[in-house]
């Protein structure tokens, strides 16, 4: 709203004026409908700020001037509210579509993880079923060495008994 020394207002000189009291009421009205910003605009028209005592027509213009402003800048209201819905509509439809997409990928995305991840647990399982494996030949390996080694050491002590035989049974023939 705009301040007294805006809107032109004067000290009351003490003085009854029927018509003078009247158009400051009319002033008073018109000024407590506009803003700062159609003050200014108002002020500057000589047509709408002169009011002549009397004259009913100028009154009436200028009331209607100010309800035809007051209807155009609803209109506008009106018009920009219309398209601040569309706006916001389709930025949501977008966010919609953004995220639909975002969440498909992610879909794409986790599935390729499980896919590589079972992947690498299969040659996880393949590379323990063969170090088993050769664990197992290894250990038979031992397995049979040990048993080589033991029918070896067996072996040697049968012929190393053979001998002793035959050296005592040389040695009682050469007694006797």
């Amino acid at each position: 709203m705009p301040s007294q020394e805006k809107r032109g207002g004067k000290k009351d000189d003490g003085k009854d004026n029927s018509t003078g009291v009247k158009n400051y009421q009319l002033r008073r009205r018109i000024l407590d409908a506009l803003d700062d910003a159609s003050y200014s605009a108002w002020k500057n028209q000589p047509s709408i700020c002169s009011i002549q005592e009397g004259s009913k027509s100028d009154t009436d213009k200028l009331l209607d001037a100010v309800e035809a402003k007051m209807r155009a800048e609803m209109e506008e209201q009106q018009r920009r509210a219309k398209f601040e819905r569309l706006r916001d509509k389709r930025i949501k439809e977008l966010e919609e579509v953004r995220v639909q997409k975002w969440n498909a990928h992610m879909a794409e995305v986790r599935e390729a993880y499980r896919k590589k991840m079972f992947e690498e647990e299969q040659k996880a399982n393949q590379r323990r079923l063969v170090q088993k494996d050769k664990e197992a030949e290894i250990q038979a390996a031992a397995e049979k060495k040990k048993q080589e080694l033991e029918r070896l050491q067996r072996l040697r002590e049968q012929n190393i008994l053979l001998r002793e035989k035959e050296r005592l049974a040389n040695m009682a023939a050469k007694a006797a």
